[in-house]
């Protein structure tokens, strides 16, 4: 997967007063395995595989028959299902012709049978039976939602934490890659790199990581969510990030938190940064988002 560096200034953490306490006096983050997520699919689900059609095995057909006849053939994975099939073809060049060869290839991908949902279970099994997995921080560019409140914020009592992205170049935060939502589970490759791996060309698809990990279904879309992969480790397992002061950009007070944890985080805000700025969120009942203000 290839990390770029994105532009967005700040990114938000919605977190219960204890939680957010934690993060203020120790300054660290921490990213979870998976399985400690409210999604079950998160990072376990049974990605799609681009189905064997006509399309496909055509196509199937002209890149084997590349392989077997190129003067520049690219190495192969060794003992793959793609090697054995192109050095076996080689063995026939001396007995048949190449318009021969084409039409033996041709025929034999078209007896081609794959049974998808098997082999789409058993990729998804593998994955969910793996002893590691990336541990992952979860972000939102949204700090004023209220179903975001509601279940990460303790019911409209808890904070938001604020991360500026741009303060430092070289922060984390800068490549943190969004989260995009689907209407279905998306395939784990397209069809070219599934064809490359068919033919021993790639031990594996190089985008399976993003689309198991920054594809959702679409109904968690309102939370507009950024991860970061920051570590692995087995289920239950997290990492703690250290966070540098430039990162930090602030806190948001809950609408309906106690004065007394409003007090206490300000506090640990200021105490790790004097000058970052504090907002107070309010609930506006003219609108279907929280209002924010910097307090005086």
């Amino acid at each position: 997967m290839k990390l770029e560096r994105h532009s967005l200034k700040y990114l938000f953490k919605y977190r219960d007063v204890k939680t957010a306490e934690l993060i203020l006096k120790h300054r660290t983050i921490r990213c979870f395995h998976p399985s400690m997520f409210n999604d079950r699919l998160d990072g376990k689900a049974n990605l799609k595989i681009p189905p064997a059609d006509d399309a496909f095995k055509a196509a199937l057909t002209q890149e084997y028959i590349k392989l077997v006849f190129s003067p520049n053939r690219p190495a192969l994975v060794r003992g793959s299902a793609g090697e054995i099939f192109v050095r076996t073809f080689d063995l026939m060049k001396s007995a048949m012709s190449q318009p021969e060869i084409e039409e033996v290839i041709q025929g034999t991908i078209a007896e081609l049978e794959v049974d998808n949902e098997q082999l789409e279970h058993e990729k998804g099994e593998a994955i969910r039976q793996a002893a590691v997995a990336p541990q992952i921080l979860c972000l939102s560019e949204e700090w004023g939602s209220m179903a975001m409140w509601n279940h990460y914020g303790e019911g409209l009592r808890g904070c938001v934490i604020v991360f500026d992205c741009q303060a430092d170049p070289a922060s984390m935060f800068t490549l943190a890659t969004p989260v995009q939502y689907a209407d279905a589970i998306p395939y784990f490759c397209d069809q070219p790199e599934w064809i490359k791996v068919m033919t021993g060309q790639l031990a594996a698809p190089t985008s399976v990581l993003e689309r198991q990990y920054f594809v959702k279904s679409q109904q968690w879309a309102y939370e507009k969510e950024w991860r970061l992969m920051a570590g692995r480790g087995g289920p239950g397992s997290y990492t703690d990030l250290p966070l540098t002061v430039d990162e930090f950009g602030g806190l948001v007070i809950g609408p309906e938190t106690t004065m007394a944890d409003e007090v206490k985080l300000t506090d640990l805000a200021r105490t790790w940064r004097a000058d970052c700025t504090i907002w107070k969120a309010k609930i506006n009942y003219s609108d279907y988002e929280l209002e924010i203000n910097p307090v005086g």
